[in-house]
């Protein structure tokens, strides 16, 4: 009877040691070293002007609940890098999901109380909307964000590089003057396919109220010389419009308008840009345009035929 009673008493220790230690690890917290890096980009270059990582907000959940709530602001020169890393202290460890926003005060919004550490949302930030000005051309610095779901969070100075996407298209429009005069780039026009907005947060679909419209670029007013060329570079959101006619370019040269040009396309997706080289020669307007990965690498104007 006493070894029975004293194999329960046994029993009953090792339980509880083993909740302790199960308790001490659920409580464990860790530092996590975090690098976050534009999509796309070499590390042996920095952004253009506006195009990368100001400021950062890092929200962390575990089990649907903030963790983490943390902001890291602009640098003190005003930098836009295409690389950010910080240490965040005291992360529990465990399995968590990581909401990464660089230049977040851009987004349009205000309160992120709803976020902060204990709080349990449903995580609206996923259908948040980003808007854009009138026209619909976004200035930059733009929003960059994604999600990183089930990370594991295990050992102290834990490092995790994530890929983060911009939230907008970027347009170069390369007009070279082939023709044997000097001419004035009056306007620059492209058809009903600028969105009014997009997700904070890459999705797959597009928000049920976006509306599209055309975008006239006026009082460019940029001269350009004989056998020279021009670059504009624009900002705007991604795009999925049915109607393939509604992707076009036009310019007003002399107070004269070319008649619309297709692009062919039928979307646009985040993070890529379209190189649109327009030529004028003596008698007409040609158009040729690439989409490619939007990288650090300068776009470079071909040379004359």
């Amino acid at each position: 009877m006493k070894n029975r009673f004293n194999f329960i008493i046994f029993a009953f220790i090792l339980l509880l040691t083993s909740c302790i230690k199960d308790k001490a690890q659920e409580e464990e917290k860790v530092s996590v070293v975090l690098t976050f890096n534009t999509r796309s980009v070499s590390e042996t270059y920095d952004t253009d002007s506006g195009e990368g990582i100001q400021s950062i907000r890092v929200i962390i959940a575990q089990n649907g609940t903030v963790v983490k709530n943390e902001y890291y602001p602009e640098l003190s020169y005003n930098a836009s890098l295409s690389s950010r890393t910080f240490t965040i202290f005291d992360v529990p460890v465990g399995n968590a999901d990581f909401y990464i926003i660089a230049n977040a005060d851009k987004s349009g919004i205000t309160d992120w109380t709803p976020y902060n550490v204990g709080q349990t949302p449903s995580f609206d930030l996923l259908t948040r909307h980003v808007m854009t000005t009138a026209n619909g051309i976004v200035e930059p610095p733009f929003p960059i964000a994604q999600q990183f779901l089930n990370q594991s969070i295990r050992t102290n100075g834990q490092e995790l590089n994530f890929s983060i996407i911009r939230s907008v298209v970027k347009l170069n429009f390369m007009f070279t003057n082939k023709s044997d005069k000097d001419i004035t780039l009056e306007q620059i026009k492209l058809g009903t396919f600028v969105p009014d907005k997009t997700f904070l947060f890459p999705q797959k679909s597009r928000p049920v109220d976006l509306n599209y419209h055309p975008l006239n670029m006026n009082n460019i007013n940029q001269a350009v010389q004989a056998g020279t060329s021009f670059m504009k570079t624009v900002y705007i959101y991604e795009n999925t419009v049915t109607d393939t006619d509604a992707y076009t370019v036009a310019i007003v040269v002399d107070g004269y308008t070319y008649e619309p040009l297709s692009l062919n396309l039928t979307s646009i997706t985040r993070n890529t840009q379209i190189n649109i080289k327009m030529t004028i020669t003596p008698s007409n307007v040609g158009l040729s345009y690439i989409v490619a990965d939007w990288t650090n690498t300068p776009v470079t104007i071909p040379p004359f035929d």
